[in-house]
């Protein structure tokens, strides 16, 4: 069975481990249909949230787009919903898996939003993956989509 809670990682690798912090999202029920996927227009999506915050645009990362769309991918074959894989690699064992150069990264996972615009309400409406989205310290973003299952990438 999928979990359904959303974690947010964010990991700051000049310092402490990861901060871990949880928070629940549940839409009952949930049922798998096709999502009108455009992570261009999520990737303006998410730049114009920055702008009205004040914060630079995030620039596009081919590496980080990789993890992120191998993550999606990988989520949606095994039916897992997790930061970490079953076999317990987090976002920054990817990173380094996809080439990603990187002092600081977060990523925001979301699972059954139909749309671009969905999804980001989603994790606007949630403190913790807001403040990913909104960090100012993050300059580059990754985006990977699969069958329900969304990513976001974010590195100085």
């Amino acid at each position: 069975m999928r979990a359904f809670s959303l974690i947010i990682f964010s990991s700051l690798l000049a310092c402490a481990p990861a901060s871990v912090g949880r928070q629940e999202a549940r839409s009952d029920p949930v049922v798998k249909t096709q999502a009108s996927v455009d992570l261009g227009e999520l990737r303006r999506l998410v730049n114009a949230e920055r702008e009205k915050a004040g914060v630079a645009s995030l620039g596009e990362d081919p590496a980080l787009e990789a993890a992120a769309r191998a993550h999606a991918e990988d989520m949606a074959a095994r039916e897992y919903f997790s930061h970490d894989d079953p076999e317990g690699k987090s976002f920054v064992d990817r990173f380094r898996l996809a080439g990603v150069r990187f002092r600081a990264g977060a990523e925001n996972i979301a699972w059954g939003q139909r749309s671009s615009s969905e999804v980001l309400r989603a994790w606007m409406a949630s403190d913790g993956h807001r403040a990913n989205l909104l960090n100012a310290r993050y300059r580059r973003l990754g985006l990977g989509y699969a069958e329900g299952y969304w990513v976001q990438t974010f590195a100085d």
